[in-house]
């Protein structure tokens, strides 16, 4: 977003702030850098979901499932990823439905202490 936007939406002082963006389409097709059909709109079926951690241990991934999961509206659950022999953990909250949710949440988090996170769709 640019600063004007930012400033006119009076998210500036903040630095950065969760926004909701509406893709408006004129009819015509974008092509990907591969030359693959792209939809310039954004997919409104996606379920969002907010990475709060990526382990290379269950047991850590457990922790912080535990820590969090008390204090959040929303389900905690650890989703295993492989890359051949070896797994990931990783910690997301979610569905993540509204702009409201995902402040809510960023906010409950950032009380807890946990300022690295990122909205993911799986």
């Amino acid at each position: 977003m640019s600063y004007a936007a930012a400033l006119k939406l009076g998210v500036a002082e903040k630095g950065t702030a969760f926004v909701e963006i509406t893709a408006v389409n004129d009819g015509s097709a974008r092509l990907g850098a591969a030359g693959d059909q792209m939809n310039p709109a954004a997919d409104r079926n996606s379920i969002f979901y907010l990475q709060i951690g990526a382990f290379n241990e269950r047991v850590n991934a457990q922790r912080l499932t535990e820590r969090v999961s008390r204090y959040l509206p929303k389900n905690v659950w650890i989703r295993e990823a492989s890359n051949g022999d070896q797994s990931i953990y990783r910690v997301q909250v979610g569905p993540i439905v509204t702009v409201d949710l995902a402040d809510q949440l960023v906010t409950t988090l950032f009380d807890l202490g946990i300022n690295e996170h990122h909205f993911v769709t799986n």
